[in-house]
């Protein structure tokens, strides 16, 4: 990815992050009455919260979710920042997931276009969401206490959906019963967000051959926060407390640092059991070394690639690659001399899965950081 369309993607994340945040936050106030000092406002002055019975929830929610942070320490307007942060959080990661899967054909238009989407059209078409087709027929008007139309109703069912469906591999960032799903943009911050995704100088950031856009968004969605922590350091001489560590410590490896370090562990160990492979000519910062006794013979699927601070798992792109053709490799040559007699996998097609089971680990201690790696692998 050029350096243009890196920075393209990193203004983009701040300006999505501040629409998100400043979305939430006057739901939070407007809709629910939670107060920007994580007090609450008395319910009867909220409509919502009297006509509609997912308002009255959600108010619930956030009432045992207050309680819940103070009783880990936080104060209530702490606590109302940090959901506010976690649901922008949520919802940019969602948009761009769906951005970049509809680049890769994984699923069909579904945000391009907002409600004219032709994912969302294809699901209103389903008999089991009549009642959704009911409410995209009456059109945008009139809108309801949380300021949806029932177009607008309908579209957000179906992403709720959508997200439901993808949950099923990707648990946290796509969970639709969470409670930062309670805080769907509204129309015009939707409208505003799908423009931004859709900006032409963005275009190179959905395509395949990009994954590394994921790690963009993740680092550049606490880009203040960083930069608030080295000039605490620099100019009072603070030390990083621990909830500067996520923060500080979320940086973008250079690409051509990750390739270094991936070619010269697992790309040096599969040429050490198998000198004749074909594969050190693709390794472009493979370190030269004297050839010597050959490694202990190891059927690729056997061979494991942790990675202690995986972030959004830049290493393991680099790694998949390596992975994808040592199988390749010992497909072609299973049998040979100085190769198993069986490779791990007998078809080309099962290469995919087959990393993602058995080579590929991370663990970081961001959670969000490690939802991600799933979806960018």
């Amino acid at each position: 990815m050029n350096d243009t369309t890196v920075n393209a993607l990193l203004d983009f994340t701040l300006a999505a992050r501040d629409l998100l945040e400043r979305e939430v936050s006057e739901q939070l106030e407007g809709i629910y009455g939670l107060l920007p000092n994580g007090s609450f406002a008395d319910a009867k002055n909220y409509p919502a919260l009297s006509q509609l019975p997912e308002a009255r929830d959600t108010r619930q929610r956030l009432e045992q979710y207050i309680a819940d942070q103070q009783a880990a320490g936080l104060k209530p307007k702490e606590a109302r920042e940090k959901l506010a942060r976690e649901a922008a959080f949520t919802w940019l990661n969602r948009l761009v997931a769906f951005k970049m899967m509809e680049g890769r054909k994984l699923v069909r238009q579904t945000i391009t276009k907002g409600a004219e989407s032709n994912a969302f059209k294809l699901w209103l078409a389903e008999d089991a969401n009549a009642q959704d087709l009911a409410l995209y027929n009456q059109g945008d008007l009139p809108a309801n206490a949380l300021g949806e139309g029932p177009r607008q109703r309908a579209y957000r069912h179906f992403l709720l959906w959508q997200c439901g469906q993808l949950a099923q591999e990707i648990k946290v960032l796509f969970d639709a019963d969470n409670l930062p799903s309670r805080f769907f943009p509204r129309p015009n911050a939707l409208k505003s967000l799908i423009d931004k995704l859709n900006d032409a100088a963005l275009a190179d950031a959905w395509v395949p051959g990009n994954e590394e856009t994921i790690g963009w968004v993740y680092q550049g969605f606490s880009a203040r926060e960083l930069e608030e922590a080295f000039r605490q350091a620099r100019v009072s001489g603070r030390k990083f407390e621990a909830r500067d560590i996520p923060a500080v410590t979320q940086l973008f490896t250079v690409r051509w640092i990750v390739r270094f370090l991936v070619e010269n562990t697992l790309g040096r160990l599969w040429v050490e059991m198998h000198p004749d492979s074909a594969l050190a000519t693709s390794l472009q910062y493979l370190v030269p070394f004297k050839a010597g006794k050959a490694a202990r013979l190891k059927p690729v699927g056997e061979i494991r690639l942790l990675d202690p601070a995986c972030g959004t798992m830049h290493f393991g792109l680099v790694a998949f690659d390596i992975f994808a053709e040592m199988y390749r490799e010992e497909i072609a040559h299973a049998g040979q001399p100085g190769w198993p007699e069986k490779p791990s996998v007998v078809c080309a097609d099962d290469i995919p899965a087959a990393i993602l089971a058995n080579n590929l680990y991370g663990i970081d201690i961001d959670i969000r950081a490690v939802q991600l790696s799933a979806l960018t692998l």
